[in-house]
């Protein structure tokens, strides 16, 4: 990918494999990573600086500054989401994410369900290469995900990650990215169940409701 600048770039995200502990990182492979395409990136390194400018140093300005706390904040957006990226940062803010492939149709479905007050929610590795320098970022989770869409239109997806700080160059080959469709408002399926008709199906049925045992509320329409 190239900037509006000129500047080569590219960028990956572990969302098949999460951190197995808070920082540890992740193998950046094929299957647990993929490039993302279509994407605009904001990094920004929000670190904690303390020097001594306001004490007595013996010269007439300060001459010692430390990081004493690193952190990362990273901004990622996409105009046209897709279904792999939508997916793996809703993971990040909701909680527990299990995958399963759905019968002998080459496609997944992907149980989200909130984790208890407490639990930790999970963490990925990201890179990003901008003007010949890649740089690793690990222990990135969740903020907030922002999902947006006009009548009829594509929809957008914007994810703020917060990092533990951990940056180091890196020279990770690039994984592969995913040839997907873009999510269409007027292709998709959603329905609302509130009460005690709560229940999720073992076996889902594509574009069916499947979240409840009553008739559901379909949503199609007021989005489409």
């Amino acid at each position: 990918m190239i900037t509006k600048k000129g500047w080569q770039q590219a960028l990956m995200m572990s969302l098949f494999e999460q951190e197995a502990t808070y920082g540890a990182g992740v193998s950046m492979v094929d299957a647990n990573a993929c490039a993302m395409k279509n994407f605009e990136v904001a990094v920004e390194y929000a670190d904690s600086v303390v020097n001594d400018r306001d004490e007595v140093s013996g010269t007439e300005h300060g001459t010692s500054q430390e990081i004493i706390e690193k952190r990362v904040n990273i901004t990622y957006t996409e105009a046209k989401a897709k279904p792999n990226t939508l997916i793996g940062l809703a993971a990040l803010v909701l909680g527990s994410c299990t995958p399963t492939k759905d019968g002998s149709i080459a496609a997944w479905k992907h149980k989200i369900v909130p984790v208890t007050v407490g639990t930790g929610l999970p963490s990925i590795q990201l890179e990003h290469l901008k003007g010949g320098i890649q740089t690793a970022y690990r222990g990135l989770k969740g903020n907030t995900l922002t999902i947006a869409g006009e009548a009829g239109g594509l929809v957008s997806v914007e994810a703020a990650l917060v990092g533990s700080g951990y940056r180091v160059a890196s020279d990770t080959v690039m994984t592969a990215a995913i040839s997907e469709s873009w999510l269409k408002m007027n292709q998709m399926k959603i329905w609302l169940e509130s009460g005690a008709t709560i229940s999720l199906d073992a076996t889902l049925l594509q574009g069916a409701q499947n979240i409840s045992s009553g008739d559901g509320t379909s949503l199609d329409v007021r989005l489409q």
